[in-house]
């Protein structure tokens, strides 16, 4: 049974383009991560963070 589950069985039955597409797929979530990451950042350092919040008080 353990053979069924061999790599190249496994890869021989799938289209070529599922590695591509798994590809794209990991780029788009890189690049949506670094772009929240950075809108976070900027939120919260590029508007003054916690200390112009303080001081408007």
């Amino acid at each position: 049974m353990m053979e069924k589950w061999n790599s190249e069985s496994s890869r021989g039955s799938r289209p070529p383009w599922v590695g591509f597409v798994k590809f794209l797929f990991i780029v788009l979530l890189i690049t949506l991560f670094f772009f929240l990451a950075q809108s976070m950042v900027h939120h919260h350092f590029g508007g003054g963070g916690q200390d112009n919040r303080r001081s408007q008080h």
